[in-house]
């Protein structure tokens, strides 16, 4: 018995370079497979529009690489600033200082004695509200 099916789709070279294009533009997958008349599957499963779509996208890469690298060395300083931050690890910092009043020292007041009255209270409260009730939990 033969193999069961549509015989796999073989792209044309005008095809292929479109799908290169395309992905060189920044085209999705989905947009690309539409602009041609295929499904993604069958654009990224074909070995030679798999490869069209890397190099497509990795080309453009470099010449938009290549250009801010030039507009970097050649005093561009927006440029120069955006390549080090993202591929020299460079970053921009700020340092807040917290001072307390006129400059001086924060300061802390204590009041753990103020949270142990609090839950006193609130403990008071509650044993009264279930002495008042008259009911338990397992009365339903």
């Amino acid at each position: 018995m033969g193999k069961r099916g549509p015989k796999p789709w073989e792209p044309t070279d005008e095809e292929v370079a479109k799908v290169r294009l395309y992905a060189g533009l920044g085209s999705t997958q989905d947009q690309i497979a539409a602009m041609i008349g295929k499904s993604t599957d069958t654009l990224t499963r074909n070995e030679r529009t798999a490869e069209a779509l890397q190099i497509g996208r990795a080309e453009t890469i470099a010449k938009v690489a290549g250009s801010l690298v030039r507009k970097a060395l050649n005093g561009d300083t927006a440029s120069a600033i955006f390549y080090l931050k993202t591929q020299a690890g460079w970053k921009e910092t700020n340092v807040q200082e917290h001072t307390g009043k006129d400059g001086g020292p924060i300061e802390i007041e204590q009041v753990s004695a103020d949270a142990d009255a609090f839950t006193r209270s609130i403990a008071g409260l509650a044993s009264r509200e279930a002495a008042g009730s008259g009911t338990s939990e397992t009365s339903h």
